[in-house]
Formats: C-alpha cells, sequence, structure tokens
C-alpha cells in the first residue's frame, strides 16, 4: 500500500505539470462555514475550474485528513502548532450579540446595558448546565454575562433561525451573522463593546503531497477572505 500510495502521489505531481487544473477535491468545514460562506467560494472556483470535481463534507466532528483521503479541512480554532497539520489563517471571527428587528422593536428600550440580557430570555449556543457565559469589555470595564432561555443548540444555523424568528437575541459569530446584519435580518446589540474573537483557518496535512487544485483553491480561499 506505501508503494501504491508513492505511485498515485507520482502521477499527481506529473499531471499537476500538464495543462488546467482537474481531479478531485475532498474538503471538510464545519457547518457554520460549510453552510455559508464556503458554499459561494466553491462555486467561484468552480465557474473558473469547472474541470475539478469537489467533494465536500459538512460536520462537526474533526476528520482524520490523512486516513479518510481529505485534501484541505477548514478550522473555527486555533491549531496546535506542534501538530501534522499545516495551517494558513483565514480571517478573524468575532462573536456577537444579535436579534431580530422584530425583537428589537418589541424590547429594545429593556436594554440600557448587557447585564439587562440576564434579565430576558435569550436563545443559547453550547450553555453549560443551562448557562451560557458571554465575556465582554468596554474601556476598563469587563464584564462575564450569565445568559439563560428557553432554546439550547449545538449549531449555530439552528440557534439563528430561533434568533431570526424572534425567541430572542443570541450570540452569533460574525462569519454567521454580518450577511444578516447587512441585509436588515439581524440586529447587533451593544457594538461598541468588545467581545470574543478566535480565527478560522484552512489546513492539510503535513508531510503529504499537496496537488495544484488543492493549492490553488487553498490559496483563492485565502486571498478572497481578506478581501
Amino acid at each position: 500500500r506505501p508503494a501504491l500510495a508513492e505511485i498515485q502521489q507520482a502521477n499527481e505531481e506529473a499531471r499537476d505539470h500538464d495543462g488546467p487544473l482537474e481531479g478531485p477535491l475532498r474538503v471538510t468545514a464545519p457547518p457554520d462555514f460549510g453552510y455559508g460562506r464556503l458554499g459561494v467560494l466553491i462555486a467561484e472556483f468552480s465557474l473558473s475550474h469547472p474541470a475539478v470535481r469537489f467533494d465536500v463534507d459538512v460536520s462537526t466532528r474533526v476528520v482524520d485528513l490523512v486516513g479518510e483521503g481529505f485534501d484541505l479541512a477548514f478550522r473555527a480554532a486555533r491549531v496546535d502548532g506542534s501538530s501534522s497539520l499545516v495551517a494558513k489563517k483565514l480571517s478573524a471571527i468575532e462573536l456577537w450579540l444579535v436579534a431580530s428587528p422584530t425583537w428589537t422593536k418589541a424590547n429594545g428600550k429593556r436594554l440600557k446595558h448587557p447585564r439587562d440580557l440576564e434579565e430576558i430570555p435569550c436563545v443559547l449556543f453550547r450553555p453549560s448546565g443551562d448557562v451560557q457565559r458571554f465575556a465582554m469589555s468596554l474601556g476598563g470595564e469587563s464584564i462575564e454575562l450569565l445568559l439563560r432561555g428557553p432554546v439550547a443548540g449545538s449549531d449555530f444555523w439552528l440557534t439563528r433561525r430561533c434568533i431570526l424568528e424572534s425567541v430572542g437575541p443570541g450570540v452569533m459569530p460574525s462569519i454567521v451573522a454580518r450577511a444578516d446584519a447587512a441585509d436588515g435580518r439581524l440586529v447587533r446589540l451593544f457594538p461598541e463593546w468588545t467581545t470574543p474573537t478566535s480565527h478560522s483557518y484552512v489546513v492539510h496535512a503535513q508531510g503529504r503531497y499537496l496537488t495544484a487544485r488543492a493549492r490553488a483553491f487553498r490559496d483563492f480561499v485565502v486571498a478572497r477572505m481578506k478581501e
């Protein structure tokens, strides 16, 4: 099997030097990215490189890139520098407090300070028990909110739908909420406050040959995410 893998790699390297980008490209991403921005990026890339055949796995699980044959993975968490993965940083992801315009119109006057949200039913993402903790800061003031509410979920697309339906305000990553806010479907609450920030990454297995099509798509995504 190692010999077969070496032959396949040699064939890939030879093909990469000839002609246009073509062949299969296996990609995995979490739902927050896979159901949103990734689809747009794949569509754009496919229009320019129609011979590349995408196979996309959208899942919350952390896949074995080598064992399962994935070329690229998108991750929304910090990649350990000592891992067997090579990572390229894509963009910063802020966590926003958001609500629907309907909810905001009916309840916005109650919100004078972020602490007021502790007295309001919220939509929760992965709470600890029945409480979601959320840190915020403004100037010299740092607080940790204890949010409670009738709906809790482990998927931002589920909690997004509940927020859009005016169940209550909730926490959403900027990568998901930004388009809704720009189109007026969501309202960002307390935007002057600083909220937690992480980064998204595109990774591939260290020591494994990265095909020209995988390199091209990776570099395309990195460039587009900086715009």
